[in-house]
């Protein structure tokens, strides 16, 4: 006379991380749940949640394990907003980075009057080639034009020429003699 058991197969639910630690490997006999880990974490990123390797869409703990599954962590990279202060120059939009990458060097705005010096972070020249890892305001910093001056005194005496910077008046020369 032979005995039958009711065996049940042992199925491997591997959870991929994917941030640089190592998987975690449980087993769970089939047709049973497995149990969520702890949510892992990964610099720069939310950790959204596991979804199934040859399946889309989140996994749900509610279902049974009915073969060896991998579930592999998926992420959102943080996002940050650089905001463009053009300082009285013609508007610049702000623009969205994720973690670790870099801002896109906007259009130059215009101011009448003006040459355009830059965008700076804290009375400090920005450098596009930064990676973004926080929200930031640049502001755009100008030089006023100026514009030289000359007198002609009519075979007069010499009369100095002025610099005046845009939008200021020109100061009454010494007449000629």
């Amino acid at each position: 006379k032979y005995a039958f058991y009711n065996c049940t197969a042992l199925e491997t639910v591997t959870f991929v991380k994917d941030n640089g630690e190592k998987n975690v490997v449980k087993e769970v006999y089939e047709k049973d749940k497995v149990t969520k880990i702890t949510d892992p974490k990964k610099v720069g990123n939310d950790f959204i949640g596991w979804y199934r390797e040859d399946y889309d869409g989140l996994f749900s703990f509610e279902q049974s394990i009915y073969e060896d599954t991998t579930l592999i962590a998926k992420w959102e990279p943080y996002v940050y907003i650089i905001t463009f202060d053009s300082n009285g120059g013609t508007p610049v939009s702000s623009r969205v980075v994720d973690y670790k990458n870099k801002v896109k060097t906007p259009t130059t705005p215009t101011k009448e009057g003006y040459n355009f010096l830059g965008w700076y972070l804290n009375d400090k020249k920005y450098d596009f080639n930064t990676t973004i890892t926080k929200d930031m305001t640049l502001v755009a910093k100008w030089e006023v034009i100026s514009y030289t001056v000359k007198f002609d005194s009519a075979g007069g005496s010499k009369v100095d020429s002025q610099k005046v910077p845009n939008g200021n008046l020109v100061k009454v020369p010494v007449n000629p003699k």
